[in-house]
Formats: structure tokens, C-alpha cells, sequence
């Protein structure tokens, strides 16, 4: 086989390559769609991140009582094949910020030696692409059903004295849903 055969059929292979790619991320983009059919009284949008395996798309849902959590959500997505691998409280920082609890759900399929190559080539970031495609099941509460409260965890700050204010020692809380 000459140069030009062979450069051709890499060429051939690189794309069928590219395009099984592009066809797993259509169906992350297909799975939105169905979840938005789904759940679109309580689903509040997705948001995409199509450059690893890592966290490829959240999916953002309000909610007023965790039990939907158990009996709805995470059931869709297990007859996907997915798994949850993680639980995360996320208590937001600024004030905009909604505290959410978030669920990583990895999809049960490995990624293949190739798909990982092409992503990371085609990829705007340089960093490590995970071994399967992982969502992110984001849930908001409304203030009827669940809250976040302050729970002391039995430690203190210490904050010294300054020109006009006492020293004084505070208890530091984390956040916590309470249903």
C-alpha cells in the first residue's frame, strides 16, 4: 500500500471514529430531550460541557419533596443505565447562588481507548477525560418542602479583639436539607 492509501484510510478511520463520538453526543443531547419531556413540570434546563466524560451535562430540576428524588429522578436515569456515584451538598457561596443537592450519575458503558483520544484532541481544555460518560442530577428545593437549615458542628472561630470591638468566639455551622 502507498502513502497516499494509507494516509487516506487513517484519514477514513480517524472520521468514523469522530463521528461515533459525535453520535454518543447526540445521545446525551437525546437524553436531555427525554428528561425534558419527562420531568418538564420540575425541570428547570440543562447545562452542556461536551469537551470530557466528566460532568457532559447537568440537569437542573426543582423540587418541593426529596422523596421524588428516590421515586422518580434517579430511577429515570437508572433505566438508562446509569449508577449514582456521588452525592454532593452544594451550598452556593453568593447570595444568587441556589444550594442544590447534586448526584453524579456515570453511564454503566466505558469509553473506548478512541473516544478518549478524540476528545482530548478536540478538546479546548487539557485535562484528564474520565473512563465513562458522568451527568450531573442538580435538585433545588422550593421552600415548602425541604430547607436548608444551620447545623452546628461543635467547633469555633476565634476572631481577636480590633480598635473598637471585642474579641469574640463564634460557632461555626454548615448547611444542611431538611425535609
Amino acid at each position: 500500500m502507498n502513502a497516499k492509501a494509507k494516509g487516506t484510510k487513517e484519514a477514513v478511520q480517524f472520521h468514523r471514529k469522530q463521528i461515533r463520538l459525535i453520535e454518543a453526543r447526540n445521545w446525551v443531547y437525546a437524553l436531555d430531550d427525554a428528561f425534558q419531556v419527562e420531568f418538564e413540570d420540575i425541570a428547570s434546563g440543562t447545562d452542556f460541557n461536551m469537551d470530557s466524560f466528566s460532568r457532559v451535562a447537568k440537569f437542573n430540576v426543582i423540587i418541593e419533596e426529596a422523596a421524588e428524588i428516590e421515586s422518580k429522578l434517579l430511577p429515570w436515569f437508572k433505566a438508562r443505565d446509569f449508577k449514582c456515584i456521588s452525592i454532593e451538598d452544594k451550598v452556593g457561596v453568593y447570595s444568587f447562588e441556589t444550594d442544590t443537592k447534586d448526584y453524579t450519575l456515570q453511564w454503566r458503558r466505558e469509553v473506548t481507548e478512541e473516544e478518549r483520544r478524540i476528545t482530548t484532541a478536540n478538546s479546548r481544555w487539557d485535562f484528564d477525560t474520565g473512563s465513562a460518560w458522568e451527568v450531573v442530577l442538580r435538585v433545588g428545593f422550593t421552600g415548602d418542602g425541604c430547607e436548608w437549615i444551620d447545623v452546628p458542628t461543635g467547633e469555633y472561630r476565634e476572631i481577636p479583639a480590633v480598635e473598637a470591638k471585642p474579641a469574640e468566639r463564634v460557632e461555626i455551622t454548615r448547611k444542611e436539607l431538611q425535609c
